[in-house]
């Protein structure tokens, strides 16, 4: 079986795959809000409950300890379902406990409710794989993956400024319900008119399910854990995505306000320049690796400087407001190179198992949010315990938790060597040569 339909069998209209993908991305624009909204809200949500910063660390953590253990359940799942009817109900779900976590009388319905999110994103990304490999032939999967993250990207971006600053005008939780719930509203609704599984010429879908149907469950499993392709590219991109998780996703603003002594919206500005780097670099290594017909110099390539661009935010002294936006631009850009794993690990297995594959990966990638409270703890040090207020943190309290960034992207060189070269092909079409 062909990873995709024959290239002249793609006879639907380019627009219309297109607007199937972007409207099925938006969800992943929203879960993707939603795990970076902590940045804008954490100091009030910390004077709310009484959290210190390992607590509320802790807290936005319960988002990732869900997602990670749904990941590859979420694989299995979407490769055997409806993507459209599963999107429909998962983005009402993350609705519900969007609304129940903004309402929570007390620590433990955050949690819950925190868990919540990360369980319904578990689905998003694995879901807008299987949507691409059904509307889009082999060679165009990584400009196309591309643009899904630069849409995840848009809604981190759309959590920094706007939702920091409307924190400050109506509080936290008004914030939350009017922006973020309307917000989740207009997705649903467009998910409900434009997304369909696959092209109406098409029957991938049945044929996938006779192939699963066949090989059996355990057996589609197997074939997944034993790639270690699937391994290699999942820590690449998880180690590369720390950036966004420790500085987009929680701890970027008192970072830049604690150590650099900016403004909470003026800090909010950088970090969400990380996002904008990752907006327009994702589609430009997307689309340069599709007309390479390469992944792994661009993996090697964009790691090192990852490295090169971090070290340089984190050790030239002295730097101001711009010279930071600059840097962490440049983060962005060279991180969002971590793409390139999805079309290396949907190139490096059988179509039917796409999404298990994935939801492997992604199980590691989405691991790094175990960082966060990691970060916490190790700013909690110098005081010899792993708790501490935030009001006794110094610059080098954060300087020392940054260095799990640089540690993270020596690792991604080291893994980007041992990947293996797919060469833009599919799985199928690469055995049957």
């Amino acid at each position: 079986m062909s990873t995709h339909l024959p290239n002249e069998e793609f006879n639907h209209p380019t627009w219309q795959a297109w607007l199937v993908c972007i409207c099925g991305a938006l969800y992943f624009f929203y879960e993707f809000a939603q795990m970076n909204m902590f940045n804008a809200i954490e100091e009030p949500l910390m004077s709310s409950y009484g959290l210190d910063s390992w607590g509320v660390g802790n807290l936005s953590a319960y988002y990732f300890y869900a997602n990670v253990t749904l990941l590859l359940p979420a694989g299995i799942i979407i490769d055997r379902v409806s993507t459209r009817k599963l999107l429909l109900f998962i983005m009402s779900f993350t609705l519900c406990a969007l609304i129940g976590f903004t309402y929570a009388p007390n620590l433990t319905v955050l949690k819950i409710t925190r868990a919540m999110m990360g369980a319904a994103s578990s689905f998003c990304f694995l879901a807008n794989i299987r949507l691409a490999s059904r509307w889009f032939p082999a060679h165009k999967m990584a400009l196309v993956i591309g643009v899904i993250i630069t849409i995840a990207m848009l809604g981190g971006f759309s959590v920094q400024t706007p939702l920091t600053y409307f924190t400050a005008q109506v509080g936290w939780r008004h914030a939350l319900i009017t922006y973020m719930g309307g917000m989740g509203l207009v997705i649903l609704t467009l998910i409900f008119l434009f997304v369909k599984d696959q092209p109406s010429d098409s029957h991938q879908f049945e044929d996938n399910q006779k192939e699963l149907e066949s090989s059996g469950l355990l057996q589609a499993l197997a074939k997944v854990l034993t790639n270690k392709q699937n391994w290699l590219a999942g820590l690449y991109t998880g180690l590369l995505n720390l950036p966004i998780i420790l500085i987009g996703a929680m701890w970027g603003i008192s970072y830049f306000n604690h150590v650099f002594g900016l403004t909470r919206v003026e800090a909010s500005s950088i970090t969400g320049m990380i996002f904008i780097g990752t907006i327009i670099g994702s589609p430009i290594f997307g689309g340069l690796s599709d007309a390479m017909k390469k992944r792994k110099p661009l993996m090697i390539i964009c790691s090192v400087a990852s490295l090169a661009a971090i070290l340089a935010a984190m050790y030239i002294p002295n730097l101001t407001y711009w010279p930071l936006m600059g840097l962490y631009l440049l983060v962005g850009f060279f991180t969002s190179a971590q793409i390139l794993s999805y079309p290396v690990i949907a190139e490096s297995n059988p179509n039917a198992v796409t999404a298990t594959a994935e939801g492997l990966a992604s199980t590691m990638i989405q691991a790094g949010g175990l960082a966060q409270p990691v970060f916490g703890w190790i700013m909690g040090l110098h005081l010899g315990q792993a708790i501490a207020k935030t009001s006794t943190y110094t610059a080098i309290d954060y300087q020392n938790a940054m260095l799990l960034l640089p540690a993270g992207c020596i690792l991604a060189i080291l893994i980007s060597f041992l990947i293996r070269e797919t060469n833009a092909v599919s799985f199928e079409d690469a055995h049957q040569k």
